[in-house]
């Protein structure tokens, strides 16, 4: 498939006519904003669907429908949505476009959302277990167990840490992935373990960067990661803050309805439809002994990944 990108009108909308033209009977989909990146919900969202879906396409949406369903409709809420990749968002007041960092309009009027993502998240785990934590049948290791054995071990308690290609070291990017401090001691699961908290400690890092910080509330993690109590405790640890899980798998479709009502005027604005929908969550302290520990590692980490920057020639 090749992507193909769709322009707005002079009304900030999707072009109809430029649509309709790119559509066809290979089209996979169309990936949709709404509100878009000006704030705009699209006044012929029902026309667009339908010249997808005669074409044999889907309609999916973005980040910005993970916001309203997950409570990011205040200044200082920080979401982050895991995957194969990650995509951290912390809303603000006002954009900050002397960071440098992608802006968006938030699902509530008035507020801006700060991005950054790594592009490398979830995808090491599953690196991991396809080609490394492989059991005796020749299969991956079950999440369960990856889990459980990764618990019961210490990685960067243990000098090991992990880099993620598309990884930071400060404003520059790896482009290779690495493990440094391996010794014969650390097994399948060290690697495991170490791949989570470099996911994590590379997150905290990133955050440093958004000028809204993150309010007592917490952090807000959806997605894949969010179904591993180890990396949700990891990411409470190293974070030394509350990380807030919703029990609601499918979010980005609850945040398409969310956002349709705010549109349909039945709710005045994402964040009553939030409360209005009261989605439960699942609350992960951090553990003050680890937490403490981590903000120890922390700086050990930054320097050991900025060192490898010099053997990259970063």
């Amino acid at each position: 498939f090749q992507v193909v990108n769709i322009p707005s009108g002079p009304d900030g909308c999707v072009d109809l006519d430029a649509l309709r033209a790119a559509v066809g009977p290979d089209t996979a989909g169309l990936m949709l904003t709404n509100p878009n990146t000006v704030g705009i919900f699209d006044k012929n969202i029902l026309e667009i669907t339908r010249i997808v879906h005669d074409a044999g396409g889907l309609c999916y949406y973005d980040g910005a429908n993970l916001n309203a369903v997950m409570g990011a409709v205040r200044p200082g809420d920080i979401l982050i949505g895991s995957g194969t990749c990650w995509v951290i968002t912390a809303i603000g007041d006002a954009p900050d476009f002397s960071s440098g960092l992608s802006q968006s309009v938030a699902a509530v009027p008035g507020l801006w959302g700060s991005l950054r993502s790594l592009s490398s998240g979830g995808v090491c785990l599953d690196w991991l277990r396809k080609f490394v934590a492989v059991g005796s049948d020749g299969e991956p290791v079950g999440y369960e167990t990856l889990n459980r054995e990764a618990a019961a071990r210490r990685a960067a308690g243990d000098g090991l840490f992990f880099v993620p290609f598309q990884g930071y070291a400060g404003q520059k990017r790896f482009s290779k992935a690495s493990f440094i401090g391996m010794d014969l001691s650390h097994d399948r699961f060290h690697m495991a373990r170490a791949i989570m908290e470099g996911i994590v400690f590379q997150v905290v890092w990133m955050m440093e960067a958004f000028r809204s910080k993150p309010s007592s509330d917490g952090l807000k993690l959806a997605g894949g990661a969010s179904k591993s109590p180890l990396w949700c405790q990891i990411t409470a640890d190293i974070s030394g803050l509350p990380v807030r899980v919703p029990a609601v798998a499918d979010l980005a479709c609850v945040g398409a309805a969310i956002l349709a009502g705010v549109g349909t005027g039945i709710y005045q604005n994402a964040e009553e439809g939030y409360k209005h929908l009261a989605i439960d969550e699942r609350v992960i302290m951090p553990d003050p002994e680890r937490s403490a520990e981590y903000r120890r590692l922390l700086p050990a980490y930054k320097r050991s990944v900025q060192a490898l920057g010099d053997v990259y020639g970063l």
